[in-house]
């Protein structure tokens, strides 16, 4: 089955529609996003395993979620000074 396809079938089953050339030029524009995300939902993985009382495999992927938040803010920085560069008449 062809992505437009699928596409095609997701939108008349649920009413979704993915607007894919937004999303393309969000992560082009924002490069940490990507890790943001994993970040997120590793640390929600990290809080369902505490739950259930698996507290070394929770602390584990917390650690490895707050690894992506560092990436995903340092690549925030650098993509603002690329994509916001600082005028000299701007300083104030």
């Amino acid at each position: 089955m062809s992505m437009l396809k699928f596409k095609k079938k997701l939108s008349k089953r649920f009413g979704v529609r993915i607007p894919i050339k937004g999303l393309r030029s969000y992560f082009r524009e924002n490069w940490g996003a990507p890790a943001i995300i994993c970040f997120m939902v590793l640390l929600m993985t990290a809080a369902l395993f505490l739950a259930e009382g698996m507290e070394e495999i929770a602390d584990a992927i917390a650690v490895c979620a707050y690894y992506f938040l560092v990436a995903g803010v340092v690549l925030q920085v650098v993509c603002h000074v690329k994509y916001n560069p600082r005028k000299e008449n701007d300083r104030k």
